[in-house]
């Protein structure tokens, strides 16, 4: 029963989402289709407690944390969640790898083994030879893979998509949902927020989002 409003005065405010009720299992595949400005990414941001929920209550792990202060949901974001932007949002002045491993840095928790498991990832993605370049050095395809793996790297429970096809071509495009799937297979939560349909075929359910609502 979630739902999100943005205040724009005393007297008026946007509906975003309007009780929405969705329970996502472990392991699952999930895509969240509609149009532009339906809350799609609202509804992303929400279970990736980067937004706050207006009213309503959201579970991870058997704990409500709709009340949870912002340091508690920080910890569960980097324990738990990894998020692929529909921008890769490299920095351009440091290497695939160091982009890669630059959360455990930020979280504090950076170890010399993280960059061999940063490059190891990398390789499984066909980025091998790329470590050392930088983000101008890349096509969009390749960038958008080193975001995929700078998400990984935490090793997350649930991986967050919003659009990470947007504007590749029809191959690329399918090579990054094989990867969802392939992380999928080894047990990761996907969940996608895409307006292309034909992204569907790679998940286990699909469920639209129309105007705020859960159609």
């Amino acid at each position: 029963n979630v739902s999100k409003k943005y205040r724009i005065n005393r007297e008026k405010y946007i509906v975003a989402l309007e009780n929405i009720h969705c329970t996502i299992q472990k392991g699952e595949f999930l895509t969240i289709i509609g149009p532009s400005g339906s809350g799609k990414s609202t509804f992303l941001s929400l279970m990736g407690l980067i937004d706050r929920a207006t009213e309503g209550d959201i579970w991870i792990d058997n704990q409500n944390i709709i009340h949870f202060s912002d340091k508690q949901r920080t910890a569960i974001r980097a324990q738990k969640i990894g998020f692929v932007y529909q921008f890769p949002s490299l920095i351009p002045t440091l290497s695939v790898v160091e982009n890669v491993t630059l959360p455990k840095i930020m979280q504090g928790n950076y170890e010399s083994t993280d960059t061999k498991r940063a490059a190891d990832l990398l390789e499984q993605v066909g980025l091998s030879d790329r470590l050392q370049h930088l983000p101008s050095e890349l096509s969009g395809g390749e960038q958008r893979r080193v975001a995929l793996i700078r998400a990984m790297i935490t090793d997350p429970e649930i991986l967050l998509a919003d659009e990470p096809t947007g504007a590749l071509d029809p191959q690329s495009a399918f090579h990054m949902m094989e990867l969802f799937r392939s992380l999928n297979n080894q047990g990761k939560t996907i969940i996608i927020v895409t307006h292309d349909l034909g992204l569907t075929q790679f998940s286990s359910r699909t469920i639209k989002i129309e105007k705020g609502i859960l159609v």
